[in-house]
């Protein structure tokens, strides 16, 4: 489901590791028979599939860009933007809208915890760092093409328009249900995350997209294998809820030991500390 296309704003971030990992993020025994499952039932090393996600680039072929990056992540807390809301209500589908305003705090309080990183009003963060959610009007797209794009994709001040509108129109072109883009800084730190999601979607749709692609906006790729994160050799076939690995991944990617830029090679390096 998730495409991720790259744009450098200007602003540069110094994020530094620690030493090591700390108490607090070893392996809790859970997590330890939750990996062994993991291994078991994929055949794949764990720190082989969490370095693997990190750092490769889903659609890198299609973009013509390297398979393999540094990590990104987000450095601090983030302007939330949600919009197209009102799409769902306008068709007597307002439980629509509650069930997934719910969704969207659901993920985000998890990520919260996981992260120590948190959604804010855009007045009290740095203008260029926000997660932009837009659940997208079709029919309002058909009937005033520019009109949409500019009210609704052209939401950045002094920012580079030409790619993202083309993002964006492929999405519409193609049929995708959802799909993000992504500003990054020089350093690989995200800053701009938007999120394309049809409205017309079924409950279970919009649950599975919502889950997808929060989770990968905050730095875990689907890798060019898989084309979503529910293709990956996970232990939970028969439900559309993310399994106990997931946020395991996302955990240990914002620990002290990982940071934006940060090449496979260290990161290897910590995946093995980090499982002693």
């Amino acid at each position: 489901m998730a495409k991720i296309h790259n744009v450098l704003f200007t602003t540069i971030f110094l994020i530094f590791s620690s030493t090591g990992f700390s108490d607090a993020i070893k392996p809790t025994e859970f997590d330890r028979i939750m990996i062994q499952e993991f291994e078991e039932e994929s055949k794949i090393p764990f720190d082989e599939f969490v370095s693997r996600v990190l750092h490769e680039k889903e659609y890198c072929v299609e973009v013509n860009a390297p398979c393999v990056g540094t990590i990104s992540k987000r450095a601090a807390d983030y302007g939330l933007i949600v919009k197209g809301l009102d799409t769902f209500g306008q068709f007597g589908k307002s439980e629509k809208r509650t069930f997934v305003a719910n969704q969207i705090s659901m993920n985000l309080d998890i990520i919260a915890t996981l992260t120590n990183i948190s959604p804010r009003k855009l007045s009290d963060v740095d203008a260029n760092s926000f997660l932009y959610i837009l659940f997208v009007d079709q029919e309002a797209y058909v009937a005033d093409r520019a009109g949409y794009i500019a009210e609704n994709i052209e939401i950045e001040e002094g920012a580079s328009q030409t790619s993202k509108n083309a993002i964006f129109e492929n999405f519409i072109k193609q049929g995708h249900k959802c799909m993000y883009w992504q500003g990054l800084s020089q350093s690989n730190v995200i800053l701009a995350t938007h999120i394309w999601i049809r409205s017309d979607l079924t409950n279970r749709e919009l649950e599975m997209c919502i889950n997808e692609e929060l989770y990968n906006s905050f730095g875990v790729d689907d890798g060019f294998e898989y084309g979503s994160i529910y293709e990956w050799p996970t232990i939970s076939k028969h439900t559309h809820d993310l399994p106990h690995t997931h946020w395991l991944i996302l955990r240990i990617l914002y620990s002290d030991d990982f940071f934006a830029g940060q090449d496979e090679t260290i990161t290897r390096k910590h995946i093995a500390k980090y499982l002693e």
